[in-house]
């Protein structure tokens, strides 16, 4: 903070007095003005790390005001602020190239700067501004596997042991950066539950 600089802590409205004399110091006259403090912050924000592109079409779309408003506020009144979401600093600083919302995002990872605005001040004077980013993962895409059939041989009692790995390949489609599991109902594939311990037999 500067040498010459008034600290304004509290209350937010403060009546300053100025005294106007001249040289000799006898002959002065007195006014005063009044000087309003708006405290605004923005955030801290946190970054967004765990989203998966299930549709492996290279974007997720996010409703950036339900996930991400209140952490902006950060308990500051909704009423009396208003929050924005823009793609550099420049744009929060400017308040221009708002994000629309929702937003989809797709590049990954993306940085977007938050801009909270006081709505008591004049436009553009009271704002606050943080960043957080956003990650996103691509699922593997997936190849309806061909029926996996073996014979029923002898002594023909209706069992078969089979080899569900050998799908591996045909499912994945060749991707060394994808691992298949195999379960026996979808619930339990859908929440990654008790899979097949033994796929291979």
């Amino acid at each position: 903070m500067p040498a010459n600089a008034y600290p304004i802590a509290a209350p937010p409205v403060e009546t300053i007095f100025v005294r106007i004399e001249d040289l000799t110091e006898t002959c002065f006259i007195t006014d005063e003005f009044l000087i309003e403090f708006g405290p605004v912050m923005a955030g801290p924000m946190t970054d967004i790390n765990d989203l998966c592109d299930q549709e492996s079409n290279g974007f997720v779309t996010l409703n950036l005001v339900a996930l991400k408003n209140a952490e902006a506020l950060n308990g500051q009144n909704p009423a009396d602020f208003t929050v924005s979401y823009h793609p550099t600093q420049l744009d929060a600083d400017n308040n221009t190239n708002p994000h629309p919302n929702p937003y989809d995002v797709t590049t990954s990872p993306e940085t977007i700067f938050v801009r909270v605005e006081s709505n008591d001040s004049p436009l553009g004077t009271c704002f606050a501004t943080d960043s957080f980013v956003v990650e996103f993962f691509v699922a593997p895409a997936v190849t309806e596997p061909t029926p996996l059939e073996i014979c029923d041989e002898l002594p023909n009692d209706g069992f078969g042991e089979f080899d569900l790995t050998s799908k591996d390949i045909e499912i994945t489609g060749g991707n060394p950066n994808a691992t298949v599991t195999y379960f026996e109902t979808l619930n339990d594939a859908i929440n990654d539950m008790t899979p097949i311990p033994n796929p291979t037999t």
